[in-house]
């Protein structure tokens, strides 16, 4: 719901979600709106939370300190990108029309998230540097994920963060 501090992205999506339901009010078709957290995962796009997680694997591989381009109280709703596939899967099926799904793992902080994939990769997380201007806090729900749409995560963080380090240990 749009609050203060709503980003244009995210005003973007609530507008669509609007246009997509004026439309089905006029001409009578189902849809069903997947409403994706920040999706991780292997072979992520610059600019993502992903590549975010192998710059800072690889500011530690060159003896550097890594910087997280956020505060570390900001909240992600972050989804593995198997748990992403699965959910679209997931809707084809969907027996309910007129309905946004939040395609999300609960919120965790960015310290939580950060500090556990370089916890993981075998460094001391009080090496992050923090950069305490940017900052969102995302506390969505995802219960219509696992109650309507009986696909709840199946990644933890931990074992998808595990991903990020093989494949870019790989990489």
């Amino acid at each position: 719901a749009p609050g203060p501090g709503l980003s244009l992205y995210a005003a973007a999506k609530l507008a669509s979600e609007a246009f997509v339901a004026a439309f089905s009010d006029e001409f009578g078709f189902d849809y069903l709106c997947l409403r994706f957290g920040g999706i991780y995962g292997p072979q992520a796009a610059p600019g993502s939370n992903t590549s975010l997680m192998t710059d800072i694997l690889s500011s530690i591989d060159r003896g550097e300190k890594p910087v997280v381009n956020w505060s570390r109280d900001t909240t992600h709703c972050l989804i593995y990108v198997d748990d992403a596939a699965r959910a679209v899967a997931a809707a084809v099926e969907f027996p309910v029309s007129g309905r946004s799904v939040n395609v999300v793992n609960p919120p965790r902080t960015a310290e939580e998230i950060y500090g556990e994939l370089v916890t993981l990769y075998g460094a001391d997380p009080d090496l992050l540097e923090w950069t305490p201007g940017k900052a969102r806090f995302q506390q969505v729900r995802n219960d219509r994920l696992a109650n309507e749409l009986k696909c709840p995560p199946a990644t933890s963080l931990t074992d998808g963060l595990r991903t990020i380090i093989d494949w870019h240990r790989e990489a």
